[in-house]
């Protein structure tokens, strides 16, 4: 109980934060005409949302279309303002925040429950309390996790991806976990990396001659979500498949086969955004507020934390597929497209390497782990008002 006070007393101060750079962000550009809420806090991203939560789902053949965005996020908000009587625009924010605050929740009854000694795939060479409580002020204090307080779906993703191993570490029965695991592929489409982790817990789980049936049924009910999904797309647009069918109008560079698998196997978006000409350069803007310069460092410093915890087995097997999946995917199926835009915020998701960065964090001095979290404070209050101001921290 202790981990849990503890946890939301961190999300409450950083959430602090976060309504201080929106405050300050509203100083600096004052806008009579709209709200907070209507104007600097509905765009981007969460202006789809906001879309899709009002208005309902659409799809263009020939334009983007908000299809693109999956379905848990915007169809729980739509509940809370149904059962609330509130505006969309506070039921969308609010959710985002409930799921947040459980997230918090959740990774701290995770890491009490993966720290106790068990099947011998993660064993802890330090203060694992210690360690707790600084990936917990990771978590909370990284700049990115201002997307976690805005009406954006990594906050519906993270809880359901840290509830479904919270409840494998629990030894749950398979068919529970792959109901929990349903709603995280529903939540973003990355949540398919939540398949191999589920997947190595049903094997080990199952036992007898009902084995590949008992894991086979464990992948299918963890993709009724995302099934569901695609019979509605059936329904309403004539093809389950509009989902992937727009993403060809949300790219930037047209797709070329064979220049995609040479760009991705030599990581062309991530060394070339640092090229100057090419079409990923970052654009030389101030790097401290820049995420066009900070999205392949961090995406890679993100992989870095989870290689180091697989080879000093800090983290189990799952743990790793899960981590390296939810980076491996957005690489895959974007970036050649995209270049590295937003993989800082898809690193996000890769709960794991928060664990690596508090096992890091714990382990130096104390005044060294304070200013590391105090810089990071500083950026999440910079981020807040940036993103309030229309500037696209992407």
């Amino acid at each position: 109980m202790r981990s849990m006070a503890r946890s939301v007393v961190v999300y409450l101060v950083s959430s602090l934060c976060v309504l201080v750079g929106v405050r300050v962000g509203c100083k600096l550009e004052p806008d009579s005409h709209q709200g907070v809420l209507e104007r600097r806090i509905m765009q981007f991203d969460a202006a789809h949302y906001l879309q899709i939560c009002t208005q309902g789902y659409s799809y263009l053949s020939f334009d983007r279309s908000n299809i693109a965005f999956f379905p848990a996020f915007p169809v729980a908000s739509r509940m809370l303002w149904y059962v609330t009587g509130s505006t969309p625009e506070f039921a969308l924010l609010a959710t985002a925040n409930i799921f947040t605050l459980l997230t918090f929740v959740t990774f701290a009854a995770y890491s009490r429950v993966r720290n106790r000694p068990c099947d011998g795939e993660a064993k802890l060479d330090c203060d694992a309390t210690s360690a707790t409580a600084y990936a917990m002020c990771y978590l909370a204090f990284m700049p990115l996790s201002v997307f976690l307080r805005l009406p954006y779906s990594e906050s519906c993703f993270l809880f359901f991806a840290l509830f479904a191993f919270y409840a494998m570490a629990c030894d749950w029965h398979w068919g529970i976990v792959a109901m929990i695991a349903s709603f995280c592929v529903a939540s973003r489409p990355v949540g398919i990396a939540i398949l191999l982790p589920l997947v190595m817990y049903s094997w080990r789980k199952s036992d007898g001659p009902f084995r590949i049936l008992e894991v086979t049924g464990s992948v299918a009910v963890s993709l009724l979500g995302l099934g569901g999904f695609m019979l509605f797309q059936f329904y309403e647009f004539g093809s389950p498949f509009c989902f992937i069918q727009t993403q060809e109008h949300w790219r930037i560079r047209e797709l070329s086969p064979m220049g995609k698998a040479y760009s991705l196997l030599t990581f062309e978006p991530i060394w070339a955004t640092y090229v100057p000409g090419t079409s990923y350069y970052w654009g030389g803007e101030d790097i401290f507020v820049s995420l066009s310069f900070w999205n392949p460092i961090v995406f890679v410093g993100t992989f870095l934390l989870l290689v180091f915890g697989k080879k000093r087995r800090l983290l189990n097997h799952r743990e790793v597929a899960f981590g390296i999946g939810v980076l491996a995917i957005p690489y895959l199926t974007k970036s050649y497209e995209w270049g590295m835009l937003s993989h800082a915020r898809f690193s996000l998701v890769a709960f794991p390497a928060w664990t690596i960065a508090g096992q890091l964090l714990s382990r130096v001095s104390t005044e060294s782990s304070v200013a590391t979290i105090g810089l990071m404070t500083a950026l999440l209050i910079a981020f807040a008002a940036l993103f309030v101001n229309g500037l696209g921290i992407f």
